[in-house]
């Protein structure tokens, strides 16, 4: 999918003309989405074509929903609203000792998803605790719920490389960084304001900006998320990168570049 000149604030700097940007906040995900849909008018690559017409607005709708989801900018309004909406009402009503481990806690980061209820030493039976809700079933009992858990998924998705095997993080960190050098550099050429000068070819160090973007906006999203749909993997994958991004850091070193990419 194109881009217009590498980012968001970029393209809003070049003042982009095209119709279907559709406002000045998420510029860059609202041109995809359009594009996407105009894209799909070619009959030969039209796979919404057999959709009733309801069912295609509907599927449209949620499709630019998620789409705009993965902006950054409102990244920590859905986080809370994820957590509010299911990870705290899942969180609620534990057992005392189940309680002991919920996050917060000086214990422990996270609660067990196995309920203890009714072998606590305080004495207290099954009887005192009412049932945690499921993920399903608050997400049956409200459709803002379902599309609050289809935000936080893609979103997920959208940032996941941090949670990725070592060598593939690592590789697709220096891509993405590139990209950003990128930008900065047609910025400067074109004498536009900098979105991003901490993402200078020159003076960038590429570890420091993992570990800060894993502390900013990626640890408590990712155990958020592993509090509803238990991805051990994952969270164990994040750890172990931080922990060797943070070991750069502290060297004030720079992985190995990836092999140069091959021009399709």
């Amino acid at each position: 999918m194109e881009c217009l000149v590498s980012g968001s604030m970029a393209s809003q700097s070049v003042r982009a003309s095209a119709d279907y940007i559709l406002s000045s906040r998420a510029v860059l995900e609202s041109h995809h989405a359009a594009l996407a849909f105009q894209l799909s008018k070619d009959e030969k690559i039209n796979i919404f074509k057999n959709l009733p017409s309801e069912e295609f607005r509907n599927l449209r709708k949620q499709i630019i929903d998620l789409v705009l989801a993965t902006e950054m900018a409102r990244h920590f309004e859905h986080l809370t609203k994820f957590v509010n909406n299911l990870s705290k009402p899942m969180m609620n009503k534990l057992a005392p000792e189940e309680d002991e481990a919920a996050p917060g806690h000086a214990s422990s980061g996270r609660p067990s998803k196995r309920s203890s209820v009714g072998s606590s030493s305080s004495g207290s039976t099954v009887d005192d605790f009412s049932p945690r809700p499921t993920l399903a079933s608050l997400v049956q009992e409200s459709p803002e719920n379902r599309s609050i858990l289809k935000r936080m998924l893609i979103k997920c998705c959208d940032v996941n490389n941090p949670t990725r095997p070592l060598e593939i993080c690592k590789e697709w960190a220096i891509r993405i960084a590139e990209e950003y050098f990128a930008q900065t550099d047609d910025e400067k050429r074109l004498g536009l304001p900098l979105v991003m000068p901490t993402f200078d070819r020159q003076t960038c160090n590429i570890s420091k900006s993992q570990t800060s973007f894993i502390d900013f906006f990626l640890k408590d999203m990712f155990a958020a998320w592993d509090f509803v749909c238990d991805c051990p993997e994952i969270i164990a994958n994040l750890e172990s990168n931080y922990k060797y991004w943070n070991e750069l850091v502290a060297k004030d070193n720079q992985p190995a570049a990836p092999p140069k990419l091959i021009a399709s």
